[in-house]
């Protein structure tokens, strides 16, 4: 078992052990908590730790180690911003297309308030009729439109919604 006396004169004399270890902490903080800018930081001191390491700066004091973590924070944070938030942008949806194609009513009737079913491309989805409607009842078989999905959901009427231009 090693002595503790060892282990703290090689943690003082290897700063670049500490800031390795401090970049796993920040990874760990981002992944348990995203959004906070551990990335960053963890990058970073990972960056100084491996500087360190290496030689390559020697820091006088803990104060220029902080300030060149500082620095590496706000270098990296300016680099992987952009790259970072197109990658987490949500994708749009698979099924965005659908507003507007017609559905058929099925196993039942469907009234407003209420979940019915439709059919839509061969499968068979769950559907309301959307709030606006001045419809109360869709009957069995009708063919109706998608005006807006919720989830799963989709959000149907008797007449066919007007879609903009901008796609």
């Amino acid at each position: 078992m090693p002595d503790f006396l060892t282990m703290q004169t090689y943690m003082a004399d290897n700063h670049g052990v500490i800031w390795l270890i401090l970049a796993v902490v920040f990874i760990i903080i981002e992944v348990s908590a995203p959004g906070i800018g551990g990335l960053f930081s963890g990058v970073a001191a990972l960056t100084l730790g491996g500087l360190l390491i290496g030689d390559i700066i020697a820091p006088e004091n803990m104060i220029q180690e902080l300030a060149y973590f500082f620095g590496l924070t706000i270098f990296w944070a300016a680099i992987l911003w952009k790259p970072l938030k197109n990658i987490m942008k949500p994708k749009e949806s698979a099924y965005s297309d659908i507003i507007g194609t017609p559905v058929t009513v099925v196993k039942e009737d469907i009234v407003k308030g209420k979940t019915g079913s439709v059919k839509w491309s061969g499968a068979v989805m769950r559907a309301k009729i959307v709030d606006s409607s001045d419809t109360e009842i869709i009957k069995e078989g009708e063919e109706i439109w998608i005006h807006d999905k919720e989830g799963t959901l989709f959000l149907v009427d008797v007449n066919k919604p007007e879609l903009s231009e901008e796609k």
